[in-house]
């Protein structure tokens, strides 16, 4: 699915490696908005530059609206290096472009450090394809620089005017923050007074508004931004970064005028586009008969044909002119065997269609790209996939990702708003579901037997279910048993430190709804420590190392994200050397804080002449975002499990 309405950094300048990012509408949630420093608040030059790689001392992208088929251009950057890898990563600057779009003036200058300019030559400017992958083919282009003789203390100018015929490929977004420092940032957007534009800002950059002659331009501007730090389990950038964001009230593509006024006027385009594409051939046709021969049950019928789709039409984009927003024909699709998001999605359409079962095109930008701004019609989505009517609401199906069992979705689809196109061409606008902590979670049981002499065997039964079946499937299927073995191997080491892997096994689920199972077989030599002439016994078999790297900051800037809800629960059973006993049980404990919830109960009883210990323990997470005002709270939490891990019961000989 191609991405409209380009960014910068998709169509205008792609520092390689600092600014290079995925792009994304922004997600308006007030928990993680980044507030820029008030005016006496600014840090100064030396405290902006201390510690890092370069700082952006300007950048300015004006806009200006000619009609509503022609937008000019303009873009200045101005970057300093100060180290080595401030040199590697932004000694090329790229501007990507299409048949819509062509570059002018593309100029660019280095400036030693003692102040000498030095024009960049010709042939120091190259072209060459955006996407470097046998995945997708697209006439999406860039052109690039390679700045000469870049030492640190160098400053890197480059600008360019832009030419662009298609509004819909408007460089439309703008960020006021990047990885680097930045001292000045400056975007602007003029156009008659009459052109109907629309604007959503996230953060609070300067804004000034001219009017003169017809004529308006809207500015913002910042100055003295610090670097974003990218914080582990942080939202995406888009969430947090902040930016403005210019939609298009309507916008003409070829010989289509589109109303982005309201959501049903893109979702008429898009239907339009695909109309014709959908309807079954005979092959086709043929094709999804044979496969839900019998069958009467629509979501029955539904899960073979996505089954089918999903894994035998190979992921290949074909993304030339209109070919990056409409998809091919049904009938190519299945003869050749490949397609992307939005032909498999067609094709899984045309081929329910064929058998009396009704699907719609759902159009969607993955959540780890921002969300969609609802409350801004425009087709500014990088994604489509499938639903399936059902009361209540629809069934969405993701045929693109070939680990997916049918009636899940993968993390990126979740909790993301989405248009369902219909029919008659009207939009549904919905937010597609946040599955629950149970859809997924780990289950373990470890059951396992000391010995006298302290060594301890047995064997883990690891289910995994939703999100943690997906991502293990995709483990298994990408892997050789050797290299598997050896990740199991270092699992069981952090799981018991000297544990020794004697074997493992793989049991595939029996249906979508059934869990992965892994098997594994273990022995850890002088588990049971002796201090003295006691033993010490570890409670704790089953432990979450994330947790204790949840809880390992001091403090946050960002929200914690999680791409899933989830949950895991453990139970160990662990027969005690015969003639021994726990001196002392410890009470369970409860433990609650921001979106997480924890559990942990022992038991002793008596099996097989032998004592019996059982320790119960699960851990739910059940909010996607935790702010980052609530992390003291989770994380004097989290610290409590994490306490809870490291406790150990003595045994004693004797009656129990």
């Amino acid at each position: 699915m191609s991405i409209p309405f380009m960014t910068p950094s998709e169509l205008g300048v792609c520092w390689r490696g600092n600014s290079a990012r995925r792009v994304a509408a922004g997600a308006w949630l007030v928990c993680t908005l980044l507030a820029l420093p008030a005016l006496d608040s600014r840090p100064r030059a030396a405290e902006l530059e201390e510690g890092e790689d370069a700082i952006l001392l300007e950048e300015r992208l004006d806009i200006e609206i000619v009609s509503e088929t022609l937008a000019r251009v303009h873009y200045f950057n101005r970057t300093k290096v100060l180290t080595a890898k401030g040199v590697d990563d932004n000694d090329v600057a790229s501007i990507y472009y299409n048949p819509s779009i062509s570059i002018r003036d593309f100029r660019a200058t280095v400036i030693s450090p003692q102040g000498k300019r030095t024009e960049v030559k010709k042939q120091r400017f190259f072209d060459g394809s955006a996407f470097e992958s046998f995945e997708l083919y697209s006439d999406m282009k860039h052109r690039s620089v390679s700045f000469p003789g870049v030492v640190p203390g160098a400053t890197l100018e480059y600008q360019y005017e832009e030419e662009v015929r298609n509004l819909f490929y408007l460089a439309a977004e703008f960020d006021f923050q990047e990885k680097i420092p930045v001292r000045s940032k400056a975007f602007s957007v003029r156009a008659s007074a009459s052109f109907p534009l629309r604007f959503a800002v996230q953060g609070s950059p300067e804004y000034a508004r001219e009017e003169k002659d017809g004529v308006v331009t809207h500015s913002w501007s910042v100055r003295d931004v610090p670097a974003i730090k990218s914080e582990s389990m942080m939202p995406p950038e888009k969430d947090v970064v902040p930016h403005v964001q210019v939609y298009l009230r309507s916008f003409v593509y070829g010989a289509d005028r589109v109303d982005a006024t309201d959501w049903n006027g893109i979702a008429r385009w898009t239907r339009n586009l695909a109309r014709e594409k959908e309807a079954p051939t005979d092959e086709v046709a043929a094709k999804a008969r044979d496969l839900t021969a019998n069958l009467t049950d629509p979501r029955a019928k539904a899960q073979l044909v996505y089954e089918f789709v999903q894994k035998n039409i190979n992921y290949v984009a074909i993304e030339l002119g209109i070919g990056g927003l409409q998809p091919h024909d049904n009938g190519s699709v299945f003869k050749n065997r490949y397609g992307d998001c939005k032909d498999k999605a067609t094709l899984l359409i045309a081929m329910l269609r064929a058998v009396g079962v009704r699907a719609y095109p759902v159009l969607i930008r993955t959540r780890d790209s921002g969300l969609t701004d609802r409350d801004h019609p425009s087709s500014d989505f990088n994604h489509m996939i499938a639903a399936l009517p059902e009361a209540g609401g629809y069934l969405f199906m993701d045929p693109t990702w070939e680990q997916v069992p049918f009636g899940d979705l993968p993390w990126t689809d979740q909790g993301a708003n989405a248009l369902v196109v219909k029919d008659d061409g009207s939009g549904d606008m919905v937010q597609t579901p946040l599955f629950p902590p149970d859809r997924n979670r780990i289950q373990w049981l470890v059951t396992a037997s000391l010995g006298t002499e302290g060594d301890l065997e047995g064997s883990y039964t690891i289910e995994v279910f939703g999100y943690y079946r997906t991502d293990f499937a995709g483990f298994v299927a990408e892997t050789k048993p050797t290299e598997r073995e050896d990740a199991l191997a270092r699992l069981m080491a952090r799981i018991s430190p000297g544990a020794v892997l004697l074997a493992q096994d793989v049991v595939p689920p029996r249906d979508p709804q059934d869990s992965l199972k892994l098997v594994i077989r273990f022995k850890v030599p002088s588990y049971l420590v002796r201090a003295g002439n006691v033993d010490v016994l570890s409670l704790h078999l089953v432990r979450f190392p994330k947790v204790a790297r949840m809880a390992a900051s001091s403090s946050r800037q960002y929200a914690i994200f999680f791409e899933n809800l989830s949950r895991e629960i453990s139970e160990v059973r662990l027969y005690l050397p015969p003639g021994r006993h726990i001196k002392k049980l410890p009470e369970g404990r409860t433990i609650e804080g921001p979106g997480f919830s924890a559990t942990t109960g022992y038991e002793v009883r008596r099996e097989r002449g032998r004592d019996l210990l059982v320790v119960k323990r699960t851990i739910t997470f059940s909010r996607r975002e935790i702010p980052a005002a609530e992390y003291s709270s989770l994380k004097q939490s989290l610290a409590t499990l994490l306490e809870e891990e490291s406790r150990a019961v003595t045994l004693q000989a004797g009656n129990s």
